[in-house]
């Protein structure tokens, strides 16, 4: 029977570790689980009496067993297990018997899902990180004062940037820098990258970035300085260099604070698993009859006691806990008593000094054989500076988000986007009230321009418009200073002129200058935080409002480009219209030239023939066979004038919705009926069924395609071929009339839709200017492929959308 005092001892040891909120069971050398705490029991079901590899999911031992690796050597091993999307980290140490040998071991699990999540967390913000980068790189491209602008904003918001960033090229040599690579390494453009990274005199062995930039591909890694101790997540990602080469951009976030945070958690662990006093684990203990409350000797430095000061009672814990927090954790203490629920809350307290701690707490309630609560154990632990490092992670998100709502309020005012700033940079920073205000160009006098919500709601003092910086008090000494202002303690400040009647009450006050280039150009500036402004806030309103004004500048930048382009146009318009005049003298000579010359032809005959009627020596045959001739010239006259007025003189543009495979139709069956035309060729038509009605006027598109019918039966003096055929795409329906005839010299291929240009024997040389006319009226394009002997090829393409 064992020792009664031993007893007390494990029933104590046990108590403590199914108090704590880790999860531990024991494992003998047959895998057996022999014990297991209860929160173990509650959070991941109970495993005792099973194998230890059953709660993997396993059949049978691990092959990465711990366990067995444990009490193989007697030293503790670390694993971690991921199980149905969770993730745990599982430490296993020996338990020594007094022989020496071990024949079971101590398993602590820990659920690491969160920290994986929160890894993922810091994954997809480093991914919208590079897509903002790459939408920015994006429109650098469009022209070239553009580019350059929108480049000196990317290089701000690297610049902003607590990450170091460079760029490498496939020679390993860095093309750029941010500036926190600048502060950190300095000049080190065009260096190698592994000299820098890694100080090392020749490339690393599993150097990525070839394969970064060559594939595509993204790569993220971690590295330890050997040179500053500190450890670093770094993400490769393929982009274009300053010289628009391929390259590498590399961005290396300090993790050390995080590592050194996952250290402290396992140190605690390990304190917490291995020690047996509950002393090393910063307990409490509850008497719940009398509220009287131990605490062990390393929470009272964590609530900010000197040994022996806290008083020991319930009500004296509560006074510690923060007004805002108190009633959620009485609710939780009296849910674990009565409703016999777990104990497990996170709450701020506050310290006497007047700091503000956070504390994660989780407990158990010890009952009687009646089931009534007598006694409750727990431990404290402090997480103040993983809450520090969230909230610095939440509003590094906000700032982001907010910047790149900036970015996007491409149509707003300028009124809109300092006030939006303004709303945001108040709630960054945790402040009440908030202003911002331009300095004027003079730089010796204020714009009082915009307040926030807050300020306007509880502020009453008059608002001026106006203000002379000499005359200004204290508020402006980021003007005076150009430099970022702190007054944490406003109302004790000696040198303060005091504020009208009805302004808000100021406790705190942090303002800093806006400035462009050396020059300050707006000042803004918050107040009544509920704790003291320090860098971190400086930091966050100076990257907000800095990045809200170069959007505003950016802003007023476009704008002068775009009345510097409206001038421009203009310009262009008119030079444009007076090469237009131009042109159409050039074209009005070579066509009076063309009419000139088909005139002055015929009517040589018909002088000539007149003068012959005039004569009586002449037969009345002869007289007849003259009178022909007048006729056949006059006609030719009146033709050329004809085609002349409808290339110079177009009649009206009627549309309508017409189907070109039934126009083609038609025209090839009137085609069929001329045996002149038709008698010896062959004539394919290959007509898409699927084709759709278009907008035209369809006499002008007949007469489109009989020029070209017509050509292409003049073309072929041997039997050829003409192939008709229609098909579509998603813009435009097209038409293509081939022919196997004599072909276009390249000399004249230019010249065939000049008017009066011809190539046949009696022709006018104005049909496939017509047909051009036609098509350009109707926002379509003609083209056309020649070859010598072989035959020619012209393609008709109307736009489906109406114009």
């Amino acid at each position: 029977m064992k020792n009664k005092k031993l007893q007390r001892t494990e029933n104590l040891n046990e108590i403590i570790l199914n108090s704590v909120n880790e999860y531990i069971r024991v494992v003998d050398r047959k895998y057996n689980v022999v014990f297991e705490n209860t929160p173990m029991q509650e959070h991941l079901g109970i495993t005792k009496g099973k194998k230890c590899f059953e709660f993997w999911g396993g059949k049978e031992p691990c092959k990465d067993c711990v366990s067995a690796s444990v009490r193989k050597d007697g030293s503790e091993k670390n694993r971690e297990v991921a199980v149905d999307n969770k993730y745990f980290k599982v430490k296993c140490y020996p338990i020594m018997l007094s022989d020496g040998s071990c024949e079971e071991t101590v398993e602590i699990i820990g659920d690491i899902t969160e920290q994986k999540q929160l890894n993922k967390k810091i994954e997809d913000y480093t991914e919208r990180l590079e897509e903002e980068v790459e939408k920015k790189t994006s429109q650098i491209r469009k022209n070239q004062e553009i580019i350059l602008k929108e480049r000196e904003n990317l290089t701000s918001i690297l610049d902003s940037m607590q990450d170091i960033v460079f760029v490498i090229n496939k020679n390993h040599n860095i093309r750029f820098i941010n500036r926190t690579a600048w502060e950190k390494f300095g000049n080190v453009l065009n260096k190698k990258c592994y000299q820098i990274i890694h100080e090392s005199p020749t490339p690393c062995l599993n150097c990525k970035s070839s394969q970064v930039i060559d594939q595509k591909e993204n790569t993220r890694w971690e590295h330890y300085s050997k040179k500053d101790g500190g450890f670093y997540d770094i993400i490769e990602s393929p982009t274009n260099g300053p010289d628009k080469e391929s390259s590498a951009l590399i961005i290396m976030r300090n993790i050390t604070e995080l590592k050194q945070m996952e250290n402290q958690l396992r140190n605690s662990e390990e304190r917490y698993y291995l020690a047996q006093q509950a002393a090393n684990l910063g307990s409490w203990d509850l008497n719940i009859k009398t509220n009287s409350l131990h605490w062990s000797e390393q929470i009272e430095p964590i609530f900010g006691f000197k040994k022996g000061q806290f008083k020991k009672t319930y009500e004296a814990f509560l006074e510690c806990v923060h007004p805002d927090d108190r009633k959620m954790v009485i609710a939780s203490i009296n849910s674990c008593i009565y409703e016999n629920t777990g104990y497990s809350v996170e709450h701020r307290i506050v310290c006497p000094n007047g700091t503000i701690r956070w504390v994660a707490e989780s407990g158990n309630v010890l009952r009687d054989k009646n089931g009534v609560a007598y006694r409750m154990l727990g431990i404290v632990t402090d997480i103040t500076r993983r809450k520090q490092f969230e909230e610095k992670l939440r509003l590094n998100e906000a700032r982001l988000e907010a910047l790149l709502k900036l970015k996007n309020m491409t149509e707003a005012t300028d009124d809109e986007i300092s006030s939006f700033a303004l709303e945001k940079g108040v709630s960054l920073t945790g402040s009440q009230i908030g202003y911002m205000h331009f300095i004027n160009d003079d730089q010796k006098s204020l714009n009082l321009y915009s307040w926030s919500k807050e300020t306007l709601k509880y502020c009453e003092a008059e608002k001026k418009f106006h203000y002379p910086i000499d005359q200004a008090g204290i508020w402006v000494d980021c003007v005076r200073q150009k430099r970022p202002i702190i007054h944490n303690d406003y109302q004790n400040l000696n040198k303060k002129k005091g504020y009208p009647k009805g302004h808000v009450h100021l406790i705190r006050h942090m303002s800093i200058p806006v400035f462009d280039g050396n020059k300050v150009v707006a000042v803004a500036g918050v107040g009544n935080k509920e704790l003291n402004y320090d860098d971190s806030d400086v930091r966050q309103l100076s990257l907000l409002i800095n990045g809200m004004w170069e959007h505003i500048r950016h802003r007023r930048n476009v704008e002068e480009i775009k009345k510097h382009s409206f001038s421009l146009e203009k310009q262009v318009k008119k030079l444009v219209e007076e090469v237009r005049v131009k042109d159409r003298l050039a074209i009005l000579g070579v066509v009076s030239s063309g009419l000139a010359h088909e005139i002055r032809n015929p009517m040589g005959s018909i002088i000539a023939g007149i003068k012959l009627l005039g004569r009586h020596d002449k037969s009345e045959n002869e007289k007849k066979l003259v009178c022909d001739i007048l006729k056949k010239e006059s006609e030719r006259i009146n033709r050329s004038l004809t085609e002349f007025l409808t290339y110079a003189r177009p009649n009206k543009f009627i549309t309508d919705n017409v189907n070109i495979n039934t126009i083609l139709n038609d025209i090839l069956k009137l085609t069929a009926e001329n045996p002149e035309l038709s008698a010896k060729h062959k004539i394919i038509s290959e007509l898409a069924p699927s084709i759709i009605e278009i907008p035209a006027d369809i006499d002008r598109v007949k007469q489109v395609f009989w020029n070209l019918l017509s050509n292409s039966f003049k073309a072929m003096s041997k039997p050829g071929t003409i192939k008709i055929k229609t098909f579509m795409n998603s813009r435009y329906l097209s038409v293509e009339i081939s022919d196997t005839g004599s072909g276009i010299s390249p000399e004249n291929i230019n010249k065939i839709f000049t008017p009066f240009f011809t190539m046949t024997q009696g022709g006018t040389g104005l049909g496939l200017a017509i047909s051009q006319r036609i098509m350009e009226e109707h926002h379509g394009k003609i083209k056309v492929k020649s070859e010598i002997d072989k035959g020619t090829v012209f393609t008709l393409r109307f736009p489906l959308k109406k114009k």
